[in-house]
């Protein structure tokens, strides 16, 4: 979990909300199903084991429908700060994931011999249906997460306690969200809890200007104050993920649950808005489907106690 300063993180739930789009479905979506396996190695956790299978497999259903990305092909990138292909974990496609329809996981454990007698192997195999399109052109953003208000901070790794900052910058102009993600809940973090709201509830930022979120010494958006992000947990270590969801065009916000006083874990502390997990994925696969500027990334983090 990750509370903020004046607003702890913690996360809630969302009704879906059908998203608006100018050029709705102009790529083609198309079905596809693949399986993949992978060793879970010593320095994994079985869930971390879950989510390699996992990109491998959406990686292949890809490659499968639309062919894999040669670093010497000149087409794949283009200009205006924008690039052709999609990156799943470290592998360029030239495809994007739209939507899960069915997952499944099998693991079996293989006996071999080994350096000093008997070992044994875990196996975990990924099944997977879902949604596909061909890559469209979409801005080449960049994105760190930070443990102090300078660029030399950038770690995924945390303690209990720390605070996060994020460092954001796009070569276009265009609406950004961030949201933080705990397997049950998605919380958004940005835009601040007290801007003012638009049409659509997200914010609009600046070709080419570097941004640092979350620092109160940075404070881009007269509006509102900055609300400032601590994270904690009460596990040994918990692995949460930062979605960045950034587009050209407005894009409509889910519905969401509004923030609550915790003032059981600190005085002045609250959970910020949320969204069921399951909602929230929803939402993002109608984005992906029905606009080709849209694109989520995200960044997997550790909160150490």
């Amino acid at each position: 979990m990750i509370p903020y300063k004046k607003t702890l993180l913690a996360l809630s739930a969302l009704v879906l909300f059908i998203i608006s789009s100018n050029n709705a479905f102009s790529q083609e979506i198309k079905r596809a199903t693949r399986e993949a396996q992978v060793r879970q190695e010593i320095n994994m956790t079985k869930e971390q084991a879950r989510e390699k299978a996992k990109e491998l497999a959406m990686i292949k259903a890809i490659e499968n429908e639309f062919g894999t990305y040669v670093g010497q092909e000149t087409d794949m990138r283009l200009s205006d700060g924008k690039i052709s292909f999609n990156t799943i974990g470290a592998t360029k496609v030239k495809g994007e994931w739209v939507e899960t329809t069915d997952i499944s996981f099998e693991e079996k454990k293989r006996e071999i011999k080994g350096k000093y007698g008997k070992e044994l192997e875990i196996w975990i195999t990924c099944y997977i249906k879902g949604k596909v399109k061909k890559a469209t052109p979409k801005a080449d953003i960049f994105f760190q997460t930070l443990n102090c208000h300078k660029v030399e901070c950038r770690t995924v790794e945390f303690i209990s306690g720390e605070q996060l900052y994020l460092n954001f910058k796009t070569p276009v102009s265009g609406y950004l969200s961030i949201w933080l993600c705990d397997g049950n809940k998605a919380y958004r973090l940005f835009p601040y809890e007290n801007m003012k709201d638009d049409e659509y509830n997200v914010c609009k930022v600046e070709a080419d200007k570097d941004y640092i979120f979350f620092d109160k010494e940075n404070n881009y958006f007269n509006d509102a104050a900055v609300d400032e992000q601590e994270l904690f947990t009460n596990s040994s270590i918990e692995y949460n993920t930062v979605y960045l969801i950034f587009s050209e065009q407005h894009y409509v916000k889910p519905i969401l649950d509004n923030s609550k006083e915790l003032e059981e874990y600190k005085e002045g502390y609250k959970t910020p808005k949320s969204v069921d997990i399951n909602s929230f994925k929803k939402w993002l696969s109608q984005n992906r489907a029905t606009s080709d500027s849209f694109l989520d990334r995200k960044i997997k983090i550790s909160i150490e106690k």
